[in-house]
């Protein structure tokens, strides 16, 4: 748990194979042309968040790192709508795109996943 809330800590990540499976599993799903999220309840207190950026999609090291990196941004700015989640979001085109772009769809996102309720 992260205890500043600017933090995008260890815990605020998902890292075990078998949790990204139980998410992929959920049927709490927010799409667009950029970005698929997922999203499952978790029995923890606070939001987690996997990324799935393919090199397939994004062939160049500094562009996934980029768009990672503003993924997380934006996950962390938003963690307190989230709380109690597991989210996992992919990157669905093959170009890559600006901050801008990503901090609107994922905004959208977020709200979306917030408000679902099948988890």
């Amino acid at each position: 748990m992260s205890t500043k809330t600017g933090k995008f800590v260890k815990s605020n990540r998902i890292v075990k194979p078998e949790d990204y499976r139980q998410v992929f599993k959920s049927s709490c799903r927010s799409v667009d042309d950029t970005f698929l999220v997922i999203a499952k309840k978790n029995d923890l207190k606070w939001a987690r968040l996997g990324l799935a950026i393919s090199k397939k999609n994004i062939n160049k090291a500094v562009s996934r790192n980029n768009i990672k990196r503003a993924i997380r941004e934006s996950f962390r700015y938003h963690k307190n709508i989230l709380k109690g989640i597991d989210v996992v979001v992919i990157h669905r085109k093959q170009t890559t795109i600006n901050i801008k772009i990503i901090n609107e769809s994922l905004g959208v996102h977020w709200k979306n996943i917030s408000q679902c309720k099948n988890f």
